[in-house]
Formats: C-alpha cells, structure tokens, sequence
C-alpha cells in the first residue's frame, strides 16, 4: 500500500505525463548512482580517516564555487533556442569558455589552497591544483551537454552517464585506498567520476551538433553573448553567493575546528543531500525542460505544474527528513564505522532544512529562467549570504561548539528557502496572473 500511495503521489491521474516520466526517468539514473554511491561509502570511511574526508570536502567546496565561472552559466541558455544550430552555437562558446577559464582558476588555486589547507607541503598542493583543473574541464563540458540532452529530451542519456561516473569513481577511490596515492585517493577518485561520462555523453547527445559545426560562426557567438546577456550578469553573481553561502559550514569548520571536523561534516552534508541529488535535481531538469516548452502566456499550464508538483514534493520529502531527524546517530556509527559518530549527529540537525529545501530546489530555479526573472536571484543570494555571514561571524565571536553552530545554521537557512520560494512565485506566476 505505502509502494502504491508513493507512485500514486509522484504520477499522478491527469496531465503532465510526460514530465513526470521524464522526472522518473533522470530520478531512475541519478537515484541509482547515487545508491551505488552510498554503497561505496561505508568502504570509503573505513579506508580513508575523517582528515582525509576533510581535505575532499575542501577540494569540493572549491569546485562547486568556482564552476559557475567556467561557462559564465550560459550553458542554462541551451535549451532555450528554437534552432539547432543555435544551440550549437552555444555549446561550442561554452566548451571554448570552460576550458580558458579552468586553467585561469587553476593559476588562482594555490592562493586560496594555501589559505584552506594550512599543513598541506607546496608540492602536494601543486598537485591538487592540477586535479582542480582537471575537475573544472570535466564538469563543464559535462554540463554544457547535459543541457544539449536536456533540450533533446535525452534524460535516458543523462541518466546513464550518472550512474557511470559514480561507479568509476567509487571504484578508483577504493583502488588507490590500498596503494601509494592513498592520500591523493578520494581526489582523484572524484575527477575520475566528473571526467568519465563525457565520450558517452558526448557521443549520444551530440550526435546533432556535427552536422551543425559549419553553421558555427564568429558573429552568431557574439549576437548570443548579447541576447543571453542576461545569464551571465544576473546568475553568477547568484551562484558564486549562493554556493559560497552554501560551503561556508565546510571552510568554516576547516579553519575553526580542523580538517577532522569538516570532514566529519562533510559526510553529514553528502547524507543530507542524497534527496535533493535523486530527486530535487532531476525534478528541477525536467521540469526546466518541460516549461521550455510553452510560451509565457501559458500561464495556466504552468501554474498547474507548479502547485502539482508543490504538493507531491511535499509528500515525498516526508520519509527522508525523519529518517534523518531520529536516526541519523546511531546509523552512522552502524554503517560507517565507530570514527563517524559525530557525523550522526551533525546530519540530524541538518535536517531540519532538508523539506523547505526539497521544495525550493527543484522549483524555485527554472521559473526565474524561464520569466527572466533573473534580477531577482542576486536579491535573494545577497540575503542568503548575509544570513550565513552572519551566523559564523557569530558563532566564531561566542566561540560556539560545532553542533550549537550547525543547529543556528540548519534554522537560517531553512527560513530563507522558505522566503525565497515565496518570493520567486509571487515575482513569476503572481504577478503574471494578476496582470
């Protein structure tokens, strides 16, 4: 019956067939990488030590900040245009954009690793760096044809590549576990699984674009630089905000209580996540690709999505967020081993934000894209940034203990989703309605 009443809550009886299929198809794909990555991990904590956990928290934190600036987001403009030979336009400047902008990160990189990694030698932290670059040009190219599959409805494509970068990935972390690049092991496990669903990706997705590179030009790429001007001014600021705010806890706790510490919250942070990666994401994929697809004025079809997936959302966040709440600490010591109590702990108090995040994510997003609303995202960043600011300022000067600061963290952010998603519909769907 709970089987029934979950697949009943998630399609539904009447229209939007194809977006829930599409959401259930990339859910399928992710779901099972992310699974096959769970899988991985209590392996993963009894080979490696929360140190070690921590330096790759520090190492993803960084990426997840800097890789809004490796295609300045106009990859998000992809599926937007009628014409194929658009689109391949914008691919292209993309990739070209991604790999001049991963090497001039790449310089920059020693200067904030030195910061963040305080005990790390020069010569390891040459060799991050090249990791770094090499992650940066994997995640972008990656993106920039996931987006191409998105606009071609290939979710099937999408969904398989996940599921092959987490297998690669966890395998090569295992192997090097064992061997003499133990301490580089969980890094290069990591740009092993952003770099190795690319010649799939590339090869299924792509199958459009070679016949559409002679219509590649020079003027074309300047004329969309201009037309979507509008991605790259208002969502990197965005971005870089919003995921600066969102890695804060790991670089605060790197500086104020050690790389123990962080990766201890680095593994509570990657638990927590598990529901927005198998479900928000996808969902916030295909509905994105799904609204592409009508017109502005369709403003009843969209509102209908909107709230049928409000409340189905809703309901699925429901089991995650208890799970999470009353037994995260005494599962983590059962599956990851003795050393991660502590983590327990940490992903209880994270889940108080998980349900307003599990809406937000997935909705709040694609109809700021899809209006053009994107004034509204720095608005909304710049609050969020100084919520989180404030709250380790704060818990720095009373010299608080981890779980009081991740406790005051889990309730700020909470309500600024809250707010956030408030907002975004009465800028969107509100306020078109009324006129």
């Amino acid at each position: 019956m709970l089987i029934k009443k979950v697949r009943l809550a998630l399609t539904g009886d009447q229209a939007g067939g194809n977006l829930i299929k599409n959401i259930l198809i990339l859910a399928s794909g992710t779901a099972g990488a992310q699974i096959l990555g769970f899988l991985f991990v209590p392996i993963l904590t009894r080979i490696y030590t929360p140190t070690e956990f921590g330096l790759l928290a520090i190492f993803v934190a960084l990426l997840t900040v800097a890789t809004p600036l490796v295609n300045l987001r106009y990859v998000v403009a992809i599926p937007l245009p009628r014409r194929k030979e658009t689109a391949t336009n914008l691919l292209v400047f993309c990739i070209a954009l991604t790999l001049m902008f991963s090497l001039i990160l790449g310089y920059l990189f020693p200067y904030v690793g030195s910061y963040l990694y305080d005990d790390i030698p020069s010569d390891k932290l040459e060799v991050f760096r090249w990791l770094f670059v090499l992650s940066l040009m994997g995640i972008g190219i990656y993106e920039a044809f996931s987006f191409l599959a998105i606009r071609e409805k290939q979710f099937k494509v999408l969904a398989k590549t996940k599921f092959t970068q987490s297998l690669l990935g966890g395998l090569v972390k295992i192997l090097l576990g064992f061997g003499l690049l133990k301490f580089y092991g969980l890094l290069i496990g990591h740009v092993v699984s952003q770099v190795s669903g690319l010649v799939s990706i590339i090869l299924r997705s792509g199958e459009g674009v070679r016949e559409n590179l002679g219509k590649v030009k020079w003027k074309n790429i300047c004329f969309l630089t201009k037309y979507y001007i509008s991605f790259p001014v208002y969502q990197i600021p965005s971005e870089l905000m919003r995921t600066f705010s969102l890695k804060l806890p790991l670089f605060f706790f790197a500086k104020q209580y050690g790389a123990g510490e962080a990766g201890q919250l680095g593994l509570a942070l990657t638990i927590v996540a598990l529901p927005i990666a198998i479900i928000g994401q996808t969902t916030r994929q295909a509905f994105y690709g799904e609204i592409a697809a009508y017109r502005t004025s369709d403003l009843t079809a969209i509102r209908g999505t909107f709230f049928v997936l409000l409340r189905r959302l809703a309901f699925v966040s429901i089991l995650p967020f208890f799970t999470l709440f009353f037994l995260s600490a005494d599962m983590f010591g059962i599956f990851f081993g003795s050393n991660w109590y502590s983590a327990g702990v940490y992903s209880e108090i994270l889940a108080i934000y998980l349900i307003v995040q599990f809406l937000y994510v997935p909705l709040g997003g694609p109809l700021l894209n899809f209006f053009k609303k994107n004034w509204l995202l720095p608005i909304l960043d710049i609050s969020r940034l100084i919520i989180m600011v404030s709250i380790f300022t704060f818990c720095a000067w009373s010299s608080c203990e981890p779980k009081a600061t991740l406790l005051i963290y889990s309730v700020g952010l909470a309500f600024h989703y809250l707010v956030s998603l408030a907002s975004i519909y009465k800028i969107t769907l509100a306020c078109n309605n009324e006129r």
